[in-house]
This record gives C-alpha cells, structure tokens and sequence, in this order.
C-alpha cells in the first residue's frame, strides 16, 4: 500500500456484533500477517472463534485497520484472545486505541483481571514487538509454560489487574425515581418486576441470571434500571450488534405509571445507543399488549407492515408468558 494512500489518522474503534463479519474481518487481517499467524490451522481457529467472541475492529476511511477479540476464561478474568494490526497501521496508534477500548469495556463489565498469552521475549523478532507493546500498555509478567506451544514457542503469560467500575451514574431522574445502569446485582428486583407486568414474553434461558448477566457483559453501557430507594421500580435492557439497535423487556411496575419513568428509561437507552454510533433501534411487542403498543407509539416507533418477523431456536426454550 502506497503511503500517500493510507487515511491519515488514528483509527476508530467499534464493537461488531455480527458474527460473519467478525471473520471476514479476523480472515482479511490474519492473511495479512501471516510472520505471526504463519500456521493455518491455528489461524483458522482463530478465525472461527472470533465470531463467538467480543470484537473490536479499528476502522479509518473505510479501510480495517486491526481487530482485537476477548473471552471469558474465569468469572473475574478475560482473556485478549486475538489481537492483529495490519502492517502498514503499526505504529500508528491502532493496536493502542484497540486495547484501550477492549480494556475499558472489560473493566465495565465487571472483570477485575485481562490475560494475553504470546511467545517468550528472545525466541522471535517478530514476537518481541509484541512483548514490547503489551508491556508498554501495562501488562505484567506472571508465568512462563515451556511446552504448552512446544518447546520451540514458549508461552509467556502477560496479566494486569483492571480498574474497579466506577459506580453507575445517575443518567436521570423522574418525579423522584433515580436511573441509572443495570448491574448483575440488579438482577432478582428485575425479575420480580417483570413477573407482576402483563402481557410480557420471557424464556428459561436467555432471561435466566445466566442469560441476564451474559447480555449485560455484552451490553455493559446501555441497559438501565429506575430505582425508587431499594425498591425495583422500571428497566430497560437495550444492546445492538454494531448496526441496529435493540430493545428488550421494558416495563415499569403498575405503580410508577404515567410519572414520566418509562420515557426516561427510554432515553437513558436511545442516548446510550446514540453514544455507540447507533441509528436505528427495533423492538418486539405483542399485537395484544394494547397499552405497550400505545406508549411505543407515543414514542415515535412505527409498525412495520412491509415484513414478516421470523425466528428459529437453536436450542430448546421454556416460554414465560405473563
């Protein structure tokens, strides 16, 4: 690539949440370095992974700088899986600009430590780049394994402890009601909301606190609760997949209506989409949920007529109905 040709700048970083252009994008940047990712099976698992994974893309003129992908190995701890930067970005603030927001979404989403696994400084030229940048970005050394790559690679374990989340500020308030993030925590009060709000659709699985939490890790920024004191009184999950915007299982318990706390739930969601680059949001609502599809109108969200929704469940789900 020409010099003259390169977007000036250093790169932006988004989350892609489609899994197929995860891999284009891991495929397209992996081939393009192949001194580090020389052996194909390796990195075709690498490439198939990414899909699963949370996933950073640093993008600027159109043109994919890197990628970065992170994976839970322990209920504190995520790993950087993959990281890759093309070569004519290195050394541009890329592979910086990558971990950083990888580093600031693990830590809000309540991890305390990130792990990186490469090849021991002294073995490669190649790699020792690599031990210099994560070591310039705060990595520790903790442990070396001789021949978990063979003995030829051995694998250095970097570590770093992550920034304790700072306490979810209060985005709104609404005739006394405090708003702010949805935490883990927030979880059993939430339940118990939506379990006394009518004409809701749940399943076993996805809105388990399993299911919840996982949403939540990927979602950390843009789902809300309304508190009144300790009492559960509203919530919001929200999340997108780095191109449209979605809205799940709003609902304010039957004695904060018409207070003004739905419409600021709303808008602690579509002011944290916003934030993420989104422009477009979609929800679900049951035809007979007369009152949901009032307050969706108000709201300036149209039905659609033009489409059919159709899904599929790749694994077996309980409904609950309320």
């Amino acid at each position: 690539m020409n010099e003259e040709k390169r977007p000036a700048g250093v790169p932006e970083v988004r989350l892609i949440g489609d899994a197929g252009e995860k891999r284009r994008i891991a495929r397209e940047t992996l081939e393009a370095l192949s001194d580090w990712f020389e052996n194909v099976e390796a990195r075709e698992e690498y490439i198939l992974r990414s899909g699963e994974q949370v996933f950073f893309a640093a993008e600027c003129g159109g043109e994919t700088a890197g990628f970065l992908c992170l994976k839970e190995t322990g209920r504190a701890t995520v790993e950087l899986a993959v990281m890759g930067v093309r070569p004519e970005w290195h050394r541009r603030g890329a592979g910086k600009a990558l971990f950083e927001a990888a580093r600031d979404h693990a830590a809000r989403a309540g991890y305390a430590f990130m792990q990186v696994k490469t090849v021991r400084m002294g073995c490669y030229e190649d790699y020792d780049r690599t031990n210099r940048f994560y070591l310039a970005m705060g990595f520790k050394e903790l442990e070396v394994f001789p021949t978990l790559w063979g003995e030829e690679n051995p694998c250095q374990v970097y570590v770093m402890a992550l920034p304790a989340p700072r306490p979810a500020a209060e985005e709104r308030n609404a005739a006394g009601i405090r708003i702010r993030l949805m935490a883990p925590e927030d979880y059993d009060g939430v339940w118990a909301l939506w379990m006394r709000c009518k004409n809701m659709g749940f399943n076993d699985l996805d809105d388990s606190r399993a299911g919840i939490e996982k949403y939540l890790r990927r979602n950390p920024s843009t789902c809300f609760v309304a508190l009144d004191g300790r009492e559960t009184a509203g919530v919001v999950l929200s999340g997108h997949d780095g191109r449209r915007g979605f809205i799940h299982h709003m609902a304010v318990d039957e004695r904060y209506r018409r207070r003004g706390v739905a419409s600021a739930l709303l808008e602690s969601a579509l002011d944290a989409l916003k934030a993420e680059g989104i422009h477009k949001v979609a929800l679900l609502v049951f035809r007979y949920n007369e009152a949901g599809n009032a307050f969706w109108e108000r709201m300036g969200f149209t039905a659609r007529k033009d489409v059919v929704y159709r899904n599929r469940a790749l694994t077996k789900l309980t409904r609950i109905d309320t």
